[in-house]
């Protein structure tokens, strides 16, 4: 007579328990992975702000310590400024920035015929171009977006097809939406490329809104050039930023404008350091006038999601100090650490901390 042995199979119930648990460990595994990945977009982000910040430490080097940027000076012919090769004077510097970043666009990407761009200001978003063509790189470059900023990533990826849908969305109007695929994730502050005091005969200051400037009076020429700033001007390296994400993109749920005092980015000094900061940590902004003055100054956000701006995460109030942008004195001033020297002439303005 044959022995025959029966195996035991799992009940239902034992089988649920099985199936709980796993979900459980799931559950609990799943938000710290996910934490880990933000850490590591978080360190690559900061990665990408010190390897420019390497690169413009070296042009400066090579370039008797003038800051990269735009060199084009009004009053120059700028070189190959439309698709006929004929010759365009700019009228200031600003104009000659910008034929000067169509060029490098035209010779460091695959669009050799890009698009002149009237009335645009380069210099925010655009100043790493100079770098990237000293370093003879390829546009448009990783580097220079954070690894969270999805939508320059898809526009990157074919930049004509981004021109056309972002025109398209109403955003811009043509041909501006061909420059978008190269701008970058981080802003450079005014002082990286601006005199830090103004000038009688003109200055640049900010608009009504925050990604608009005006250029008041005779900005771009004697005595207020644009460009070739010098790194020796820095007074208090270790605490002036030079340029810092454009959102929070790592600390909630939704991305945060830079310029709301909850906001926490990355940002990179002088001396060549990246570290968290928060927005309402950073001191307030201020303008240097040309009769040894000072003034408040402020930003207002105005948000556009079709070119990557983050929306205002509540009801508060959208105008704000100029923190970042604006540092009271410039190169010479101070936004991390303590109060700027500058707002010590003006008894409690350095300690004030508006909404």
């Amino acid at each position: 007579m044959k022995n025959t042995v029966r195996r035991r199979a799992f009940t239902l119930i034992e089988l649920l328990v099985v199936i709980s648990i796993i979900a459980l460990l799931v559950g609990i595994l799943l938000p710290s992975l996910g934490k880990a990945r933000v850490a590591a977009r978080l360190a690559i982000d900061a990665s990408n702000q010190r390897q420019y910040m390497t690169a413009a430490t070296n042009y400066s080097t090579d370039f008797k310590e003038k800051l990269p940027s735009f060199s084009w000076r009004g009053g120059g012919t700028a070189r190959n400024p439309n698709t006929t090769g004929v010759p365009v004077t700019a009228g200031n510097d600003n104009e000659a920035a910008a034929y000067q970043a169509v060029d490098i666009l035209r010779r460091r990407t695959n669009w050799p015929d890009f698009p002149i761009q009237p009335n645009w200001t380069p210099y925010p978003l655009y100043s790493h171009l100079v770098v990237l063509d000293y370093m003879n790189a390829q546009l448009p470059m990783p580097a220079m977006r954070s690894p969270q900023d999805r939508l320059r990533e898809k526009w990157a990826e074919d930049p004509r097809a981004a021109k056309a849908s972002i025109e398209a969305s109403g955003a811009v109007a043509a041909p501006a939406g061909a420059r978008w695929a190269y701008s970058s994730s981080y802003m450079f502050t005014p002082a990286y490329y601006m005199p830090d005091r103004e000038a009688g005969g003109g200055y640049v200051r900010q608009a009504d809104a925050h990604n608009l400037f005006y250029v008041i009076g005779d900005a771009g020429t004697e005595p207020y050039r644009l460009g070739s700033q010098l790194l020796s001007g820095v007074k208090f390296p270790g605490q002036k930023i030079v340029i810092h994400d454009s959102s929070d993109r790592f600390n909630a749920k939704k991305d945060i404008p830079w310029l709301h005092r909850s906001a926490t980015i990355n940002t990179a000094f002088y001396d060549a350091s990246v570290r968290p900061t928060t927005t309402g940590d950073v001191n307030l902004g201020g303008y240097w006038g040309p009769t040894n003055t000072f003034s408040d100054a402020f930003v207002t956000w105005d948000a556009r999601p079709e070119l990557g701006d983050a929306l205002w995460p509540d009801m508060g109030n959208m105008t704000q100090p100029g923190r970042y942008r604006w540092t009271a004195g410039g190169k010479q001033g101070i936004d991390v650490g303590n109060s700027s020297p500058f707002w010590n002439r003006f008894p409690g303005r350095q300690n004030r901390n508006p909404n």
